[in-house]
């Protein structure tokens, strides 16, 4: 059964709650969402998680139903604000995982030592500065589009050929993705208070660490990703020294939506005790 907390980050946004779902027994992990998604993005690969570990699903500030930062979100501040996120939940290291933005944030972690593990499903962070262009003007558009057809939008989820048009860059087959859950994460996109100075800070940074990272970490990259392209795969080996690299054979940008029991596989390997 999943237990929605609403937790208050005093040293970060000032009695201003964020929104989590704390489920599952064993050791700890959390999960962490990409831009303009929300904790429901692993409801695919929950159940298969939450039987080996207490999943903690969160939701970034500005996304889901958790506010907006008081000062600009840099991956830089939302590590801090996981940070805390740790202290106020009595977590002692716990282990990590994320997609796209929650990839660099998980890694983030793993850097500052503050994790005992990390997987990250198609991180941001590597991209050359035009690869960083295509994407943050690629999902600034989809987020127009999809709000210009909001009325639309249950309608549309329907109908195989309209989950295709509404995300054929983010998943490689969206016509898996079931209706509701669909129209729960294109609902999250165009309504997320966070989106825009998040996509603005996020695709100005770029990861400059060339140092082994203190904790286990995995790089696990969609092979068919048509927004954070595979080759930045080879840029993070290269730049990670020591980092875990393996492919997620089929699956989007969105892995969860394509495979769930081949992201919860790949999380749980990544993150098992000892690892």
């Amino acid at each position: 059964m999943r237990h929605l907390t609403l937790c208050f980050l005093e040293g970060i946004v000032p009695h201003v709650p964020l929104a989590i779902d704390r489920t599952g027994s064993g050791p700890p992990l959390v999960l962490i969402h990409g831009l303009g998604s929300s904790r429901r993005v692993w409801d695919g690969p929950l159940e298969l998680l939450q039987s080996e570990r207490e999943v903690i699903a969160i939701d970034l500030p500005g996304f889901g139903d958790s506010p907006v930062l008081n000062t600009t979100p840099t991956p830089d501040a939302l590590a801090d604000a996981l940070e805390e996120l740790f202290v106020d939940l009595g977590l002692t290291r716990p282990a990590v995982a994320g997609n796209s933005l929650g990839g660099l944030l998980s890694l983030e972690l793993a850097r500052r030592g503050v994790v005992s593990s990390a997987v990250a499903l198609s991180p941001a962070g590597f991209a050359t500065p035009g690869e960083a262009r295509f994407a943050s003007i690629s999902l600034a558009l989809s987020r127009k589009a999809a709000g210009a057809i909001s009325g639309l939008l249950p309608k549309l989820v329907q109908y195989p050929a309209g989950r295709i048009a509404l995300t054929a860059q983010l998943a490689a087959h969206p016509t898996r993705i079931p209706p509701t859950e669909m129209l729960t994460a294109i609902s999250g996109l165009t309504d997320s208070p966070g989106f825009d100075a998040t996509r603005k800070a996020l695709f100005d940074y770029v990861w400059t660490s060339r140092e082994p990272l203190p904790v286990t970490a995995t790089i696990a990259w969609a092979e068919r990703d048509h927004l954070l392209l595979p080759r930045q795969a080879r840029r993070a080996e290269a730049w990670i020294p020591g980092i875990r690299s393996i492919g997620l054979r089929d699956c989007g940008h969105v892995p969860c939506w394509d495979n769930p029991s081949l992201v919860a596989r790949t999380i749980l390997e990544g993150t098992a005790p000892g690892s």
